[in-house]
């Protein structure tokens, strides 16, 4: 199964390579974590950096992840690029047989790509996924258009 967690869940140890395959999937490797606690570093699976910047941007202005999150536009931004769909249809078929956790610095319930991840995965390549914890209107709706254009792309 797909799931998410976070980088304190990884240090915790509530995510850990005991438990599933773990894939770091920021724009920005975190520098305290050591890299014997991850499987994979995919910043392709990341927000782009203009989305990355604009959102962190607005997180430091605001204090305020949420906001942040609103203010970027961030479901109606992110994209993947031909890379990460790639990897996201790898680790989609690796986790019928394992657990993936997908590893992000923004806390468990707050928004975040990750979730974004597990609905492509559920809807674009029949993942079993964990439910994402909020809900994402604006990218639900994108993906009819996203799943044309990834096809497009790869017939």
């Amino acid at each position: 199964m797909l799931r998410q967690a976070s980088v304190s869940d990884l240090i915790t140890g509530r995510a850990s390579r005991e438990k599933g395959y773990v894939v770091i999937a920021m724009r920005r490797y975190p520098r305290f974590i050591n890299r014997a606690l991850r499987d994979e570093y995919l910043p392709s699976l990341a927000a782009d950096r203009k989305l990355f910047e604009d959102w962190l941007s607005a997180k430091r202005r605001y204090q305020d992840h949420e906001g942040a999150y609103k203010r970027a536009k961030f479901e109606s931004r992110y994209e993947l690029t031909d890379e990460g769909m790639e990897h996201l249809a790898r680790l989609s078929a690796l986790a019928e047989k394992q657990d993936v956790y997908l590893v992000c610095q923004c806390h468990e319930g707050h928004r975040c790509h990750r979730e974004l991840l597990l609905i492509l995965a559920k809807k674009l390549f029949r993942a079993k996924t964990e439910k994402p914890k909020n809900e994402y209107p604006v990218f639900e709706k994108r993906i009819p258009a996203i799943r044309k254009a990834y096809k497009s792309r790869a017939a």
